[in-house]
């Protein structure tokens, strides 16, 4: 049995110990978003780059192992069957995580009229306020207005009947001249 610091075993062991290094490097947040620009669009769907490359890396590794010290095979033919090895896995792992990682195009415009969201900012009032809707399975934050209107009562607080973070909201319109979606308070009973 080769020696683990041995050079043959090295050649399969350095890519499984870096691809672990980039999976630990990604749940720390430290590696930021390199390499996860469009993805590999042709041949392995829109999964990131660097999904593809650990994928890759982690299976050429234990792969190599495997045949080299589980199956006794040399280096050059270890080599071959976990190069082959990384890149089925590779394209099979892409291609079942591609829906995970689909984009869809935003909505724009008049497409939310009608649609209920939750206050996701501390209120809504005439000059600032945001709310979350939900639409096919995405969580879509939208900026929210309600329209300016005097009340009956001079002294009453116009802040007072404004709706609040949690409050579900209608949007009723669209404000194209401002980006915004006008909301109205909303009850399930409305």
């Amino acid at each position: 049995m080769p020696d683990l610091a041995s050079p043959s075993v090295l050649v399969f062991a350095v890519p499984a110990v870096l691809a672990v290094l980039l999976w630990g490097l990604s749940l720390t947040g430290l590696l930021g978003d390199a390499g996860d620009g469009d993805g590999a669009d042709s041949l392995l769907g829109a999964v990131p780059l660097s999904v593809v490359a650990s994928v890759a890396l982690f299976a050429f590794g234990w792969a190599g192992l495997a045949l080299h010290l589980g199956a006794g095979l040399g280096l050059a033919w270890s080599a071959v069957g976990a190069a082959l090895a990384a890149a089925a896995l590779a394209v099979a792992s892409t291609r079942a995580l591609a829906p995970l990682f689909r984009s869809a195009p935003a909505p724009r415009g008049q497409a939310l009229v009608g649609h209920v969201g939750v206050v996701s900012s501390e209120e809504v009032g005439p000059d600032f306020g945001t709310a979350t809707v939900r639409l096919d399975g995405a969580r879509l934050d939208v900026p929210v207005r309600l329209l300016d209107t005097p009340t009956a009562d001079p002294a009453a607080d116009p802040a007072a009947d404004r709706p609040r973070y949690g409050t579900r909201v209608l949007l009723y319109d669209f404000d194209a001249a401002r980006g915004v979606y006008l909301a109205a308070a909303h009850t399930d009973d409305a």
